[in-house]
């Protein structure tokens, strides 16, 4: 039999197969090579004992970009940010402070729910900071994909949700700004792990009723803009942002939601949660008990609201305690072992 070889084409070579279909060769970049500025790919040598940095590009922000990257002592795919040290001289003072502040905050956490910062490496002028690699997307387009969510399936969420932030207000951290973005999913399932992030607008306290005075956050998940000029606002705050994601979740419709952000304002003013109980078709197939359980988190008093106790014990989720903490350990156990005893 006759061998026939086969040349590899070069770049950017078009193969017309037939008339729908044409194949286009690309050379394969190098599979753990910094695409770009060459001083970025020789400084990231200064990582190469334990993280070895891919081509793909995940993400970029304000200060430099996202790619992917593998530890080599656990072999764990996670997260590489590369700030350009350039980029963040030229940064006013208070963009530069919040980022300093929010790295610093993330350093010092470490629980299953909350993005891990792993290790911070810096060069001469990059940081790398390399962190936990989430891949499920965040719960804001998980409830756009896939409409208001099963009460099961928001149970699991919200027990998660709120060990995290129980472990938060006990390491003295507010996290001021809990919305659906900010919360990224390990996976699509259900029961998934789920991970805090962004802790740009986060401050630390010391006295669980010190108060904060700054006005911060969506406008949708915000307490009352008069109440937080006049008696300040602490940790009960993230107890009222958790009220309103549960409100998504269950609805796939936001609890003071207005294409208008001063009538967003006025309505949680006014904190009407009256949609809850008009036979509106959202809430038609909604338990009583989920509904108890969101008016006790956005009760306008923080005095009143909701603890963290209070709401994993109610009996929306507290009947369901030991099924929602063995899902909870098998959703960790499943991406990082090394958390299971943190709970």
């Amino acid at each position: 039999m006759a061998h026939t070889t086969y040349r590899i084409p070069r770049t950017n070579t078009k193969t017309e197969i037939r008339h729908s279909v044409t194949l286009v060769f690309h050379q394969a970049a190098s599979q753990f090579l910094v695409p770009g500025d060459t001083s970025q790919s020789d400084e990231a040598q200064n990582c190469s004992k334990t993280y070895q940095i891919s081509h793909r590009l995940l993400g970029s922000g304000g200060f430099g970009k996202v790619y992917m990257a593998y530890s080599k002592k656990t072999g764990v795919q996670v997260a590489c940010k590369i700030v350009e040290l350039e980029k963040y001289q030229k940064a006013s003072s208070a963009n530069k402070n919040r980022y300093e502040a929010e790295v610093a905050i993330m350093k010092m956490l470490k629980h299953p729910n909350i993005i891990r910062v792993h290790e911070i490496i810096p060069s001469t002028n990059y940081i790398f900071i390399f962190q936990d690699l989430i891949t499920g997307g965040d719960l804001f387009s998980h409830i756009q994909q896939k409409g208001a969510l099963p009460e099961t399936e928001a149970m699991c969420i919200m027990w998660q949700l709120l060990h995290a932030v129980e472990y938060l207000h006990k390491s003295g951290i507010v996290h001021r700004d809990l919305k659906p973005d900010n919360i990224l999913l390990a996976s699509n399932r259900p029961g998934a792990r789920i991970v805090i992030t962004d802790f740009g607008v986060a401050k630390c306290f010391n006295n669980p009723r010190d108060r904060m005075y700054s006005i911060v956050g969506t406008p949708a998940a915000m307490l009352k803009r008069a109440q937080v000029k006049k008696a300040g606002h602490g940790p009960p705050v993230d107890l009222w942002s958790i009220g309103v994601i549960l409100y998504l979740i269950l609805s796939n419709t936001t609890a003071f939601g207005d294409p208008n952000v001063q009538q967003v304002v006025r309505n949680i003013e006014r904190c009407r949660l009256d949609r809850m109980n008009m036979g509106i078709e959202e809430w038609s197939k909604v338990s009583l008990e989920a509904r108890d359980l969101i008016r006790g988190l956005l009760q306008p008093d923080p005095e009143k609201r909701f603890t963290v106790r209070q709401a994993l014990e109610h009996k929306w989720m507290g009947r369901h305690a030991k099924e929602l903490a063995d899902l909870h350990r098998k959703a960790i156990e499943e991406h990082d072992d090394a958390y299971y005893n943190t709970l």
